[in-house]
């Protein structure tokens, strides 16, 4: 897929009359481009590369009750989310609150920017905002300096570890013919990393960044991918194909997750990188390339050579400039200007503006593992702002069940399992709310008693009350 054309809105949807609706509440200077049906929404992003597509969850009346998965949309937002780079999708359905929060929550998985309800009375300055934001941020983007680039690609953070990154980005971009090896767990900013690179990169910045998700490529189609291929090359080839080398010239080539590329295809690779040229499919003559590789990958690559999964040869080939991206664990400083910034990237979800955090909500959330790094943070921000219904200011109780719980030991949430069993099976065997209290009274009375030896002094200190309320309970309740 060529770059984004950032003047471009492609609207789709078959309701003439909801399409003009939505169109006059897109900022004024985006092209629009409209497309009628799912099948047309695929071929329009491929051939005028929107940056920014609107379309329905639902296209038809059968799928009123069909899961979220299964709708037409869903389905059309999978295909697109394997192009690299895929554009910003804005996802709306007339029943977006009823959804149940992983349902909610799988489109953003796929790569979607928003998902809104239309029925919402925000819908339609949400539309305002965010096509506006995206305006201007284009507007705004050019000329910048290292910092700043860094700031408009999400390089959020002050920590050491993120300094190193700066450094090498900046120390990169000067040996512009030099491939790149950046490496790291899932989900800590490979690909943010390769893109400063050749955005401050003087020589390449103005030409094309191609992203190539290299787990998404089948062996069959590998060859002509990569190199291109001539009309008539074989079986299908109805057109001509560039190929993502030739594709790049000039610019850069991101190889994302480099450790799944096919055996078969990597001395090509490497071929490529040696020699600076390319030959199509179903062609003899060579074409000279310039090119620069940024190659990424989440797995131990000298591991991947010792299994035999990757050639050491094409391993040393990338292995030049090299860097490790930083876990969140490792930069947790970073993790309080890292979640402001995700609360404001996503705040068409709420429909007021948050002004502030409570320092308990940090608090915990640099106690977590992050598996996922800044992405599961991400998921987090979202999260809260989708579930938040009052205030302005983001507060414990707004933390998704499943982080509290991280922040509990897990003992204690086993005793308070057992105690919500206890309770509930007292009210299913018909005692009443008074009756379940007395006798969660008598039994902590009866355990506190014989903690301190039947000391009612001790015990009615521990329970706040007068020794006197004590005797008269424990008569009460023959203790």
């Amino acid at each position: 897929m060529s770059p984004f054309n950032h003047k471009m809105i492609l609207l789709a949807d078959w309701k003439s009359e909801r399409r003009r609706r939505i169109k006059k509440n897109l900022h004024p200077g985006f092209k629009l481009e409209m497309a009628e049906s799912p099948e047309k929404v695929i071929a329009a992003v491929e051939r005028s590369s929107p940056h920014i597509v609107i379309f329905p969850l639902r296209w038809y009346s059968s799928e009123a009750i069909s899961p979220l998965v299964q709708c037409a949309g869903f389905k059309v937002m999978q295909r697109m989310s394997v192009l690299k780079p895929h554009p910003e999708i804005i996802l709306f359905d007339p029943a977006v609150k009823a959804l149940s929060l992983s349902d909610y929550c799988l489109p953003f998985q796929k790569g979607a920017a928003a998902f809104w309800d239309e029925n919402d009375p925000g819908f339609a300055e949400n539309l305002k905002k965010i096509t506006g934001a995206h305006f201007m941020r284009h507007i705004h983007s050019s000329g910048i300096s290292v910092d700043m680039g860094s700031q408009s690609l999400r390089l959020e953070g002050e920590s050491p570890a993120m300094g190193n990154v700066r450094d090498f980005i900046k120390k990169t971009t000067v040996l512009s013919d030099f491939p790149v090896l950046i490496t790291g767990k899932s989900g800590t900013g490979k690909e943010l990393v390769a893109r400063a690179i050749h955005q401050l990169d003087p020589k390449r910045k103005n030409k094309p960044f191609i992203a190539v998700n290299c787990s998404a490529i089948t062996q069959s189609l590998s060859e002509s991918l990569f190199f291109g291929h001539r009309r008539g090359a074989f079986t299908g080839a109805t057109g001509e194909q560039s190929g993502y080398f030739r594709a790049a010239q000039g610019g850069t080539l991101f190889l994302d997750e480099i450790s799944e590329l096919d055996l078969a295809l990597q001395p090509k690779i490497l071929r490529v990188l040696q020699e600076k040229k390319v030959v199509r499919v179903g062609e003899e003559m060579e074409q000279t390339i310039d090119v620069r590789i940024i190659a990424a990958s989440n797995k131990d690559l000298p591991e991947q050579v010792a299994q035999g999964a990757f050639r050491l040869d094409l391993y040393h080939r990338l292995d030049v400039l090299s860097l490790r991206v930083p876990t969140l664990k490792e930069r947790k400083e970073d993790i309080a200007p890292l979640f402001w910034a995700f609360l404001k990237k996503h705040a068409a979800c709420y429909p007021r503006v948050i002004e502030g955090i409570h320092p308990r909500v940090i608090e915990l959330l640099k106690t977590l593992e992050f598996e996922g790094n800044v992405r599961e943070l991400e998921n987090i921000a979202r999260k809260i702002l989708f579930q938040k219904t009052v205030g302005d200011v983001i507060e414990m109780a707004d933390l998704p069940s499943e982080i509290l719980k991280q922040a509990i030991p897990h003992k204690l949430v086993q005793e308070e399992d057992v105690l919500e069993v206890f309770l509930t099976s007292q009210i299913k065997q018909g005692a009443s709310l008074s009756q379940v209290m007395m006798e969660c009274e008598k039994r902590l009375i009866k355990t506190l008693l014989h903690e301190v030896g039947k000391n009612q002094v001790k015990t009615a200190k521990q329970l706040k009350i007068t020794p006197r309320t004590l005797f008269n309970k424990v008569r009460r309740y023959n203790l």
